[in-house]
C-alpha cells in the first residue's frame, strides 16, 4: 500500500541529495582549499 508513496520518497530524496551535492561540493572545496 506505501510502495506509491516509498517511491515518491525516494525519488525525492535522490532529488535533493543531487542538489545538496552540487550546491555542498564546490562551496567545501573552495572553503577548505
Amino acid at each position: 500500500m506505501m510502495q506509491g508513496h516509498d517511491k515518491t520518497c525516494y525519488l525525492l530524496w535522490t532529488f535533493l541529495d543531487k542538489i545538496n551535492k552540487k550546491n555542498s561540493d564546490p562551496v567545501k572545496n573552495q572553503s577548505f582549499s
